[in-house]
């Protein structure tokens, strides 16, 4: 049985929770999940209704498959496409593809393994993460062609204005296994038609938010609180608690609660912070469900969201809600 959850608290409760007019939530902006294989990710997002951007490639040997949402967000599969530069980015310190191999060389590898929040200033961030004992490395700054859906790319014109730059601040807990954080500042976005990429058969619109488990949620608050503001945290009876990202809620619960929603009764988690599953904004639940049908996708429906079984190998639970904020 996937995720399900009479009990998970809904965007607009949580909206109901702080004042807005004291607190301006961080905002969510990708959330990554590595493959072994593009193509393999490809066909399988394919299938379940969403539209995948082209092979791009990062100057340190991975290579990303995004999909693209109307409310600027984006999941990334991601993939080592050189071995010789990813060994390479490696030796030099790179924070990015360090945690990378780290992650995939765990023994339950599958999922999703960091989580992007925008950012206006990633040097400042840097600066602050350092200063709070949380930071986990230099910042990382890069270029890489942005890839269009026709195929064009930087890499024939070669201007400025066709590639696509970002700087990287990178925070984690000290001596404490997980997920990675990094603040993302786009210092250069190719002024382009994304249209055709942010529409998406199942119809999402954009993300809803994530859900990941913990041993104990709370060992984990400075993190949070250092990342995004203790206003955006709240907590809930039974240990869990909620990041109130800008439209996006992250619930972080204890891995005993994900284990009974799993259906399982050893969910394989030793314990560590770990991203479970992502979910995706969609007008009509019955329309998404129609759809998913047609395509023969397994899915249930509870509790008001749908709910996608994770593939094999993969290990990355979907759901979709309708019309949260």
């Amino acid at each position: 049985m996937p995720y399900h959850d009479a009990n998970m608290t809904r965007p607009a409760e949580i909206a109901r929770r702080y004042d807005p007019r004291r607190y301006d939530p961080r905002r969510y902006d990708h959330c990554v999940l590595p493959c072994v294989d593009l193509g393999q990710a490809r066909a399988w997002l394919s299938a379940l209704g969403f539209t995948v951007a082209r092979d791009a490639l990062h100057p340190f040997g991975t290579a990303n498959a995004c999909v693209y949402f109307a409310d600027d967000t984006y999941l990334e599969p991601l993939a080592i496409h050189d071995q010789a530069r990813y060994d390479e980015a490696i030796a030099q310190g790179n924070v990015f593809v360090r945690h990378d191999r780290a992650h995939r060389g765990r023994a339950d590898a599958c999922g999703f393994s960091a989580i992007a929040i925008k950012c206006e200033d990633a040097a400042g961030d840097h600066s602050a993460f350092v200063a709070q004992g949380i930071s986990a490395g230099s910042v990382l700054a890069f270029s890489r062609p942005f890839v269009t859906a026709d195929g064009q790319s930087g890499e024939k014109g070669g201007e400025k204005g066709d590639e696509a730059s970002f700087r990287l601040a990178f925070a984690r807990m000290p001596d404490m296994a997980g997920p990675l954080f990094f603040a993302c500042q786009r210092l250069n976005q190719p002024v382009i038609d994304r249209s055709a990429l942010i529409r998406h058969d199942n119809g999402a619109m954009g993300t809803s938010g994530l859900i990941l488990v913990a041993a104990d949620p709370h060992a984990y608050r400075p993190l949070f609180s250092a990342i995004f503001g203790q206003e955006a945290i709240i907590g809930e009876p039974d240990g869990t608690i909620v990041i109130a990202c800008k439209h996006q809620n992250l619930h972080v619960m204890p891995c005993a609660r994900w284990n009974r929603l799993a259906g399982k009764q050893d969910a394989g988690n030793d314990g560590a912070l770990r991203i479970v599953a992502a979910g995706f904004r969609v007008p009509d639940l019955e329309t998404c469900a129609g759809f998913l049908s047609r395509r023969g996708m397994a899915f249930r429906l509870k509790d008001q969201r749908l709910l996608v079984d994770p593939v094999s190998g993969q290990e990355a639970c979907f759901y979709f809600e309708e019309n949260a904020p």
